[in-house]
């Protein structure tokens, strides 16, 4: 298929348009210098033949926004008012034909910063989307990546294999015998081709694996025989997975199951599935209904007598502004069923894949706040409320969100985690599986949270506690405690380990399945790094995704017309190819207990991820470099390992791709 380029895709995704009862409003974004000595510049969004009167308001989405914060400049004509997060409101100070909006806020190094998703609201209810055309300074043109072309055999593979031996002669295309042999590593197999094929494996995902194997090599052969051979193989790291954002943006559950046969093809055994941010809660609970009704769509909010504006209808816009529920649902909308998820769960299943929920507490947790809110304003059952109504504490969470962080004082808070535990469980069981770990996160809690809320501090007073960090540690020994009794592991962001009770510290541990350390390893994030590396020490099976090498959301390079976040930098294929989880740091370490370091994940975010091309975009071809990785852990970084390893993906991956119509980045040239 031919590839759409990140700058068309993305500003495709951002002009959406839509029903305006004044149809000839528009909008016209032009790009301002960067002032010099600053990172910052003065941009202009110019209103064309807005309503008459002053009584309207523009709300849109400004992803630089909350990194200053960004203001209405003297001689503007309209206003800048922040709702929460990226959602700002723009009102006119005057009337006129055609207003100037001037505004400081940050530079625009990356087009994906862009404001966008921007909605006409009238006397404060009624809202339309509106027409936006972007007028962008010039961008130098970047010189394009190469690589060195190898030439390959049919037998070279992603991810390649460990021990090959060849024999002589030729053996056609048959079905595999299989034969399982005690003593060798999980997922070990051993295929032989030698007049006909037998498949030696540890077990039933090294005999799948096996037959993935063969069935690369067959494509490989086209219409000839295979050679005649021996392979033995088996993966570095038992855990080999993929994590999906569909908290912030939503992605179908066919769109979820092409994905899926790349990680097959792949040997990945794990999915994690992000179904819970602050922009969106993405699955059905039974008995919670509102997470879904409420929680999974987003619309303009409105003003109320008192003159400030609540969410009445669904969350407030989040990251491309998209508003309403009409299906197909893409973007910030959607929502699983229970049928829905199932067949997630069964699609994977055959493909040897293990697909784990992720939830977010007590952090993130906008989306499923708001929703119990609604339940309790709709039904009258507060029972399930997440924040104490009178809490006065002040935080700002990541993207400036200020009401993110669920009341860990609350007993509702455990009644409503028993509740999505379960049915999740039952979920699973549905589809013939068991439940057997959850990912809880348990990230970037903010300072602050907490120590003004009425519930916390009788708490506090209670059980002899005094820090946010006390009540942290109360929040992990009563969700570990949860876990126990339902016979779930949990699964955590390294920052659990937080707790100030080492007593907690060690039921942590014994529940764990394993944590996951995200930091990237740049400037004082490599000290986090560093910590991790101590808990593997310690005895904590730790899963490594420093975010400067696995992020898949991040720019392939620093041209501004990439899609993707470069606060953690840019990563490319190559970049990716050359992760050492052992040694992310490159400092030379040495582990004694490196058995503890159980894989690594690549993670696709869904800050700017608005559909499912630009989702294909950021992960195809990055995402082969860590599947490499995972299945064979140390990389050769010479520039001759990486040419036979990417001549490998744009000979056999990309044709696959492109066979199943999925978009991707044009891969670096060959010299």
């Amino acid at each position: 298929m031919t590839t759409r380029t990140a700058l068309s895709g993305l500003l495709a995704a951002l002009a959406l348009g839509g029903c305006n009862p004044n149809p000839s409003t528009s909008l016209i974004f032009k790009e301002g210098e960067r002032i010099e000595g600053t990172k910052n510049a003065i941009h202009e969004i110019v209103i064309c033949n807005p309503p008459k009167g002053l009584d309207w308001a523009i709300w849109g989405q400004f992803q630089l926004a909350s990194e200053i914060p960004a203001y209405a400049t003297d001689d503007s004509e309209a206003d800048f008012t922040n709702h929460d997060a990226l959602c700002y409101r723009i009102t006119p100070r005057v009337e006129a034909d055609t207003l100037h909006f001037r505004f400081m806020d940050r530079y625009i190094y990356s087009h994906s910063r862009l404001p966008m998703g921007f909605h006409l609201q009238l006397q404060g209810k009624e809202s339309y989307e509106l027409p936006i055309t972007y007028e962008l300074l010039p961008v130098p043109e970047s010189v394009p990546d190469t690589f060195r072309l190898a030439q390959l055999t049919l037998t070279d593979i992603v991810p390649q294999v460990k021990k090959m031996k060849l024999l002589d002669g030729t053996t056609p295309y048959q079905k595999a015998s299989i034969s399982f042999v005690k003593g060798q590593k999980p997922s070990w197999y051993r295929l032989i081709i030698n007049n006909n094929i037998g498949i030696e494996a540890a077990d039933a995902d090294g005999a799948y694996y096996a037959q993935v194997t063969l069935d690369k090599l067959h494509d490989n052969a086209g219409d000839k025989q295979l050679p005649n051979l021996v392979i033995e193989d088996w993966p570095d790291f038992a855990i080999r997975p993929l994590m999906l954002d569909l908290g912030r943006n939503f992605l179908s559950v066919e769109q979820v199951c092409h994905i899926i046969d790349v990680m097959a093809r792949c040997k990945a055994n794990m999915l994690m599935l992000h179904l819970a941010e602050d922009e969106g809660w993405r699955i059905a609970i039974k008995g919670l209904p509102e997470l879904t009704e409420f929680g999974a769509f987003h619309a303009i909010p409105q003003r109320q007598a008192d003159g400030n504006y609540a969410h009445i209808e669904a969350l407030m816009p989040s990251q491309e502004g998209r508003v309403g529920r009409e299906k197909p649902w893409q973007g910030s909308t959607g929502f699983y069923t229970r049928e829905d998820f199932k067949q997630i769960l069964r699609h994977a299943t055959k493909r040897h894949i293990e697909v784990l929920p992720e939830l977010e507490l007590p952090g993130h947790s906008g989306s499923a706040i708001e929703a119990m809110r609604h339940r309790a304003r709709t039904t009258g059952d507060k029972s399930f409320l997440l924040t104490d109504e009178n809490d006065q504490s002040q935080h700002t969470a990541v993207y400036g969100y200020r009401d993110n962080i669920v009341d860990v004082s609350l007993p509702s808070v455990y009644k409503f985690l028993e509740v999505v535990l379960d049915d999740l469980k039952a979920m699973y069981k549905e589809a013939g599986l068991t439940l057997q770990r959850v990912n809880l996160s348990g990230d970037e809690v903010p300072e602050g949270c907490w120590m003004e809320s009425p519930s916390a501090k009788q708490l506090m007073a209670a059980n002899n506690l005094h820090t946010s960090a006390d009540l942290w540690t109360y929040f992990l020994s009563r969700v570990t405690d949860i876990y126990a009794a339902k016979d779930l592991k949990l699964i955590a962001y390294t920052e659990v380990l937080h707790a100030t009770d080492s007593a907690v510290i060690g039921k942590i541990k014994q529940q764990t399945s394993f944590l996951i350390n995200w930091y990237p390893t740049t400037r004082a994030n490599g000290n986090i790094t560093r910590q991790a590396y101590k808990y593997v020490e310690m005895g904590f099976p730790v899963l490594f995704s420093n975010a400067d090498y696995t992020y898949m959301d991040n720019v392939y390079s620093f041209d501004r017309r990439e899609q993707g976040l470069c606060w953690a930098g840019a990563t490319d294929e190559r970049k990716a190819y050359s992760y050492n989880a052992f040694d992310a740091l490159g400092e030379g370490l040495k582990l004694e207990h490196p058995e503890n370091v159980i894989g690594v994940e690549p993670m696709l975010w869904g800050d700017n991820v608005y559909n499912f091309e630009q989702a294909c975009y950021l992960l195809f071809p990055k995402v082969f470099s860590m599947f490499e990785r995972s299945w064979n852990a140390i990389p050769d970084t010479s520039e001759t390992a990486f040419g036979k390893f990417y001549s490998i993906v744009t000979s056999q991956e990309i044709p696959f791709i492109e066979s199943k119509k999925l978009n991707h980045r044009t891969p670096m040239q060959a010299k």
